[in-house]
């Protein structure tokens, strides 16, 4: 699929947006985390019978952005899964398909970030 110019350009904008820091651990987002998921690999391997994660799923990269504050945050993030605990219903989440073609998880409301294999949102 063919990306016009104009969309090009919104992309590198939107971005161009963002002060650049470390995610040194856990972050709390006040108002907006937004998280781009880019598949990178197979999870499964045709070398041996082992899994790096769930069998149905691809390791993706992902960035994190708090919209709030204009920040993205610097690193090499990958997971298999991103999971959301909100008991509270404290959260709205949005999922679209972003111009560079990752899939953008929007979520509103206060919330706490852990990165592992995969990644949990949970409210706070």
């Amino acid at each position: 699929m063919e990306i016009c110019n104009k969309s090009k350009d919104l992309i590198e904008n939107t971005y161009n947006l963002y002060k650049k820091r470390e995610l040194k651990g856990d972050e709390v987002f006040d108002e907006r985390l937004i998280m781009h998921l880019y598949p990178n690999e197979d999870t499964m391997n045709d070398e041996n019978e082992e899994s790096s994660g769930y069998e149905d799923a691809l390791i993706s990269k992902f960035r994190i952005f708090d919209a709030e504050n204009a920040t993205e945050y610097t690193g090499t993030f990958f997971c298999d899964e991103v999971y959301i605990c909100d008991d509270d219903k404290k959260l709205s989440v949005k999922i679209r398909i972003f111009k560079d073609k990752s899939t953008m998880i929007i979520i509103d409301g206060k919330c706490k970030l852990i990165r592992g294999q995969a990644v949990g949102i949970y409210s706070v």
